[in-house]
């Protein structure tokens, strides 16, 4: 049996704490995500301005 069955609540930090980890690393994950298309975009549009200016 996993937990503290004496005092459930002391469970409550412990899990609220790996709620919020494993939010940070989700939002690490989206802003990562985000920053690559980004750059990706920006690359696009830089490759044909200067295609363009040729």
């Amino acid at each position: 049996m996993a937990g503290n069955v004496s005092d459930p609540m002391a469970q409550v930090g412990m899990a609220a704490a790996a709620g919020s980890a494993a939010a940070a690393q989700l939002n690490a994950d989206l802003v990562t995500e985000e920053t690559e298309r980004a750059v990706r975009t920006l690359r696009v549009v830089r490759s044909s301005a200067s295609a363009a200016q040729r």
